[in-house]
């Protein structure tokens, strides 16, 4: 691959959400779309794989490979602090938020509310429209996220608040390839 300049681009994410889903024309969209608002530090996606090491006693040496297990996981940290948003990052029910939103109960965490997720940042080039040209996004979408309820939060004289929030991201085998999301420009 040649070394292009254009290729390099910097930026945090523009939107945050969960509760939607894809549309046709790539546009994620919904009733019940939930906007996380602002973000700090970005976003990360970690993909990890194990590996199995054939080893033979003829050789000292890694003789093949094989991918046993791939993990996927996303995290951000929060910055606006609703109790949406605790109650989100700590995987508690939705009947942990008392409907005027001015309640939290800090219940177990049920661990099983799977969440669609989806991001928008930037990424390389310009898109050209009627109008003229205008950046282009990458969009992200993930759509079985556990939130995995190992958050702490820190209220300290003098610092921004913000929780973090961190996602264990699951196989999707309804879909043909089963995967764990998608990446697109628009």
């Amino acid at each position: 691959m040649a070394q292009t300049a254009a290729n390099l681009f910097a930026g945090g994410v523009v939107e945050f959400k969960y509760g939607g889903s894809i549309t046709a024309g790539g546009v994620y969209g919904g009733a019940g779309i939930v906007d996380l608002g602002f973000t700090t530090g970005g976003v990360k996606i970690n993909r990890q794989t194990d590996w199995l090491d054939f080893e033979v006693d003829q050789f000292r040496a890694v003789l093949k490979k094989r991918a046993i297990l791939t993990k996927m996981t996303i995290s951000t940290n929060l910055s606006e602090g609703t109790l949406e948003t605790l109650r989100l990052c700590w995987s508690l029910s939705s009947t942990s938020l008392v409907s005027s939103s001015s309640y939290l109960f800090l219940t177990e965490s049920d661990g099983t509310r799977e969440l669609d997720v989806y991001f928008k940042g930037p990424t390389v080039g310009t898109a050209t429209h009627p109008g003229g040209s205008v950046p282009t996004y990458r969009n992200y979408e993930f759509p079985r996220c556990v939130a995995m309820a190992d958050t702490e939060i820190n209220i300290a004289r003098g610092e921004q608040f913000s929780v973090p929030l961190n996602l264990d991201v699951l196989m999707d085998n309804t879909k043909t390839p089963a995967r764990w999301g998608e990446f697109w420009e628009s």
